[in-house]
């Protein structure tokens, strides 16, 4: 990796990045010193800018089925996933 990034939990740090009156417990900070770009034939050949070549929302799967299957979480069904996340976004987020 070039760059570095650096974890801080200073509390007059973190203070500046309150939202809502909820502060975050830590703060990731991160220098970068190169960054490569994709050709651009390729960006035009994914077709990516063109809505009919993109999925239909049915045949993605749930942002709980995804958290399952990354973390290995066999036991967490699609309900299970969809409340955690649920309760994280009004508990958890800013």
């Amino acid at each position: 990796m070039n760059g570095h990034a650096c974890i801080s939990t200073d509390p007059a740090l973190l203070a500046t990045m309150a939202v809502q009156d909820k502060t975050p417990p830590l703060a990731i900070g991160v220098t970068v010193q190169e960054v490569y770009l994709h050709c651009g034939k390729a960006l035009i050949c994914s077709q990516l800018w063109q809505p009919i070549t993109w999925p239909t929302a049915a045949t993605l799967p749930s942002a709980s089925a995804i958290f399952a299957d990354h973390m290995r979480l066999p036991d967490i069904t699609n309900e299970t996933g969809e409340q955690m996340l649920e309760d994280d976004y009004v508990n958890g987020l800013y």
